[in-house]
């Protein structure tokens, strides 16, 4: 797995993990939530990709609801495979 910052390319891809993680809740908008965070440390945004796939992201860090380590997600088909 190569861990890497969060681009903005990567919005889409995280949103639709989050979803897949279900951590998506209605009163949220997760475009909303990047937006906080990319203005409120940064570099505490960190995705995990795996053969050119989003599969993990992590927010460290206050990022406009909770700190320091409020929102990760990790991808079905990252769960099962080893992270080293």
């Amino acid at each position: 797995m190569e861990i890497r910052p969060y681009r903005e390319s990567d919005q889409d891809a995280a949103v639709a993990l989050w979803r897949e993680c279900e951590l998506v809740k209605p009163w949220n908008d997760p475009v909303k939530d990047i937006h906080r965070k990319l203005g409120i440390q940064r570099d505490l945004f960190l995705v995990g990709a795996m053969e050119g796939r989003l599969v993990a992201t992590v927010m460290a860090g206050f990022e406009g609801h909770r700190t320091p380590m409020s929102s990760r997600s990790t991808g079905r088909s990252a769960t099962r495979r080893t992270m080293s």
